[in-house]
């Protein structure tokens, strides 16, 4: 028992393991977490995962899987993966993005990124949608909460039907 006392009393005078030597320190794994927060305007959002893993250091970027993220506005997108950067107060959902509003609006995208400080969303990487308004296309896009206004651009492309021909085509 004396040297193995002895062994570990030398050890730590030298300074203990060698840096490099053994493996760095596992990240941080989290089941189900829930970030929460307010944008400049006031307006609370909630960013939730199936799975979140953030690498040891300093402001590290958590990774998320299956990301979601809420608005009390009612605006809800998720997607496969994403990088929550604390710091930056940005979220970016990348594989099929799927969002939604109250007002009955679907969109698809491959990424999208949300600066969650002014409430923003925005992407340049194409988005296809439909709504009540009706179907819509665009390379680029940015929905702000500001002023709630969605901005499309390049290659947009659009068809909103006639009302008047689907009251017409309606059943009494």
């Amino acid at each position: 028992f004396a040297s193995v006392f002895v062994f570990m009393a030398l050890h730590a005078i030298e300074g203990g393991f060698i840096q490099g030597q053994y493996p760095t320190a596992e990240p941080l794994r989290m089941i189900n977490p829930r970030f929460v927060g307010r944008t400049e305007s006031g307006g609370p959002y909630q960013l939730s995962a199936e799975f979140a893993e953030r690498r040891q250091g300093e402001n590290q970027p958590i990774e998320l899987i299956a990301p979601v993220y809420r608005t009390e506005a009612g605006t809800i997108m998720l997607a496969p993966r994403g990088i929550y950067d604390e710091a930056a107060q940005t979220v970016v959902f990348e594989g099929e993005v799927l969002f939604s509003d109250r007002g009955g609006n679907r969109f698809s995208t491959p990424n999208m990124q949300v600066n969650l400080e002014r409430g923003a969303l925005f992407g340049t990487q194409g988005v296809t949608g439909a709504g009540p308004l009706g179907v819509l296309q665009a390379d680029a896009y940015e929905l702000r909460e500001s002023d709630r206004a969605l901005v499309l651009r390049g290659n947009v492309r659009g068809q909103i039907p006639d009302r008047d021909q689907q009251s017409e085509d309606a059943p009494p």
